[in-house]
């Protein structure tokens, strides 16, 4: 792939590409821009969706590259601290009394928490980079739309499985409406992209269309393109949805490499 040799070149760091388990239910590929190695870009996938491997390196490239491209003061990571943690466990509280009283198990909750916290976190964070990146692709790199179209309608089939109601009733209603929402926004900005109206389908007459209409229009309005404005725009989700306490930005050099890990 052109773009590899490109950004190895523009960067002076290897793109290394790994297969790895570990990202299983998080993430279909990582770019992982806290690795403690200086010399590489270090890229894991999650080896179930090797059929879409061209077009998730690409996208992962793009990551590095709007990265790369950013100013050393917006070269920032959403962390979660104790304290944020904290904040966002006592917003869900309600939720998470109702959800025991509806039958989940207690001790479950331990488990689940970060979950949803960095799932949700972590999808507040890339959404707004990872549309401008799948236009990115689709316009700059021609070979790879195919597997992009394949790999796109996969994803979007998984999102809209989101909406089930038996999700619904085991996901805090915070959590599940913001998810939902920023699902919505991509499945928009892909079904305009790959000429798929049938994308945004699932999510027809619901709340969920309404809160992702909003999200969207704020997209639209989001000023310039590049890592800064993708922040600020999750910002501005963060607060239309009430997650903005949930965590922070910080810069790279801040993250101390003895928290480092793949799916930072």
């Amino acid at each position: 792939m052109d773009v590899i040799s490109e950004i190895e070149g523009e960067t002076g760091r290897k793109i290394d590409i790994q297969a790895s388990r570990a990202i299983r239910d998080r993430a279909r590929a990582v770019y992982v821009v806290s690795d403690p190695d200086p010399t590489r870009h270090l890229i894991i996938y999650d080896p179930r969706f090797e059929r879409h491997l061209n077009h998730l390196v690409a996208h992962e490239c793009g990551h590095i590259v709007r990265f790369a491209s950013a100013t050393p003061k917006d070269q920032t990571l959403a962390k979660t601290t104790a304290a944020s943690r904290a904040r966002a466990a006592q917003q869900l509280l309600p939720n998470l009394r109702h959800l025991v009283d509806s039958g989940l198990p207690e001790g479950a909750l331990s488990d689940l928490l970060p979950i949803w916290l960095g799932g949700t976190i972590t999808q507040l964070a890339d959404t707004p980079s990872d549309i401008h990146i799948e236009t990115w692709i689709w316009e700059q790199l021609e070979h790879v739309r195919d597997v992009q179209e394949a790999s796109l309608l996969n994803q979007m089939k998984a999102n809209a499985a989101s909406m089930r109601a038996v999700i619904a009733a085991f996901t805090p209603e915070l959590v599940w409406s913001a998810s939902n929402a920023m699902n919505y926004v991509s499945a928009k900005a892909y079904a305009r992209l790959l000429d798929r109206p049938e994308l945004v389908r699932p999510y027809r007459r619901t709340a969920i269309e309404k809160l992702g209409e909003e999200l969207f229009e704020m997209f639209k309005e989001a000023p310039g393109d590049g890592l800064a404005a993708d922040r600020q725009l999750s910002d501005r989700w963060a607060e239309r949805l009430g997650l903005s306490d949930w965590f922070e930005w910080t810069t790279l050099d801040l993250v101390s490499p003895e928290v480092r890990h793949a799916w930072q």
